[in-house]
Formats: structure tokens, C-alpha cells, sequence
């Protein structure tokens, strides 16, 4: 049940930047044909290239740059991403669940902000970590920690997802109040 994001910037990234070099080369290719002076100057490209060899610094320059871009690109495409749902745990007879990462770390927030000595919190929650930056106006922060955590366990307790995330508090001094 974990939904992974989709890759859509990298294709959408490498679609148009295509599209727009084939585009070029096309009208380009038109104009030589119908024959005006195309916007890519083929002899000029020709002479260039043919005064270039592979062992010459900027052709392994751009090779090397065109390489790693492929294996960003390839990585991206294939190593998977943040899941958007975390799944719930399963009991037997009932449908599979999720809740997504957001809902939940906004929920989560909301419990640590009800704790006493507590005026904001903050949540993010990732597939095996859960971290909770709670503001504090007081100056004696001891034990506030402790009960933020308690409120973030109790409240993942009630949600039971399948896998239970390790749960970091962090107090800071909430500068906002006077």
C-alpha cells in the first residue's frame, strides 16, 4: 500500500528540452529546403565538427557532463522516492489503509501543540522517522521533551501504522512571544 511519487520533473524536463532541439533541427531542415537561411547553420556546424576530435577537452568535457546527466536521470527514474502514504497496520478481515505523510505529520504537529508549556509545533514524517520541533516562551525546558513525545507516541499508538517510526523531539525557544 505505499504509493510512491511519480517522476514526472525529470521527464517533463527531458521531454521539452527534445522537443525543443528536435523543433530547432526541424524548421531549420524546412528552411534549408524551401531555401532560406536556416536558423541552425549546418556548413558552419559541419566545419566545427569537423575540426574537433574525441580527444579534445570540450568534446570530453560535454561527453562526461552528458553522461552523469544520464545516470541522474536513470537514477531518478529508477531508484524510488518518499512514499506519499504510509501504510496502516493490517488486522485480519479488514482493507488494506494508508494515511499520507502530510495528513499525518499535520496531525502529529497539532498533538505536540496541545501540550502543556507548548505554543507551536512543527512535524515531518518520513518512512522510519518521525520529527517534532516543538516552541517554547519558557525558560526551564526540562521535561518538555518528554511529554511532546509522549503526545506524538500516544497519538501514533491510535493511528498504528505498520511500521512504527522512531520519534526525535526537538525544544526550542519560541521567539515570537514576548
Amino acid at each position: 500500500m505505499t504509493r510512491l511519487p511519480r517522476r514526472t520533473l525529470p521527464a517533463l524536463l527531458t521531454g521539452l528540452v527534445l522537443l525543443g532541439l528536435s523543433a530547432l533541427v526541424v524548421v531549420s531542415c524546412v528552411q534549408v529546403v524551401a531555401g532560406d537561411t536556416p536558423l541552425l547553420p549546418f556548413d558552419a556546424l559541419h566545419r566545427a565538427a569537423a575540426a574537433v576530435t574525441l580527444a579534445d577537452a570540450p568534446v570530453l568535457g560535454a561527453s562526461a557532463l552528458l553522461a552523469v546527466l544520464g545516470v541522474v536521470l536513470l537514477g531518478s527514474a529508477v531508484l524510488p522516492g518518499t512514499p506519499d502514504v504510509l501504510p496502516l497496520a493490517s488486522h485480519v478481515g479488514s482493507a488494506a489503509a494508508g494515511v499520507a505523510r502530510r495528513d499525518l505529520a499535520r496531525d502529529l504537529a497539532r498533538h505536540a501543540g496541545r501540550s502543556d508549556g507548548i505554543t507551536a509545533a512543527r512535524a515531518t514524517v518520513t518512512a522510519r522517522t518521525v520529527r517534532v520541533i516543538a516552541r517554547t516562551p519558557l525558560r526551564d525546558r526540562t521535561g518538555l521533551a518528554d511529554r511532546v513525545r509522549t503526545a506524538v507516541d500516544e497519538r501514533m499508538a491510535e493511528i498504528d501504522p505498520a511500521r512504527s517510526p522512531r520519534v526525535r523531539v526537538r525544544v526550542v525557544t519560541d521567539r515570537r512571544t514576548p
